[in-house]
C-alpha cells in the first residue's frame, strides 16, 4: 500500500510538471515531495489566484527566489490548481 502511495504522489509531481511545462513554465522536478515552478511575469497575478487555492511556499535563497515550490499530491489534487493557473495564463 505505502509503495502504490508513492507511485501515485510521483504520477502526481510528473503530472503537475507536465501541465506547467505545456504552459510555458519552467518547473524543478525533485527526487522529494515537491516540485518548484517559475511562473515569471505571471508570478503575481498565479500567486493571487492561488490564494483561494493552494498553499505553496516562497524562499529567500536566490537561486530559489524566482519559484514558488509545491507539495507533491495526485493529479486529482492538483487538477484545480493547474485549471487556476491556466485561467491566468490564457488571461
Amino acid at each position: 500500500e505505502m509503495l502504490a502511495s508513492v507511485a501515485r504522489l510521483k504520477d502526481g509531481r510528473r503530472w503537475f510538471a507536465e501541465q506547467m511545462a505545456a504552459l510555458g513554465f519552467k518547473s524543478i522536478d525533485t527526487p522529494c515531495n515537491f516540485i518548484h515552478v517559475d511562473f515569471g511575469n505571471r508570478r503575481a497575478a498565479i500567486e493571487q489566484v492561488l490564494e483561494s487555492v493552494a498553499r505553496y511556499r516562497v524562499f529567500p535563497d536566490p537561486l530559489l527566489k524566482p519559484y514558488l515550490r509545491f507539495t507533491t499530491t495526485t493529479p486529482e489534487v492538483f487538477a484545480p490548481l493547474v485549471d487556476a493557473i491556466r485561467r491566468v495564463h490564457n488571461g
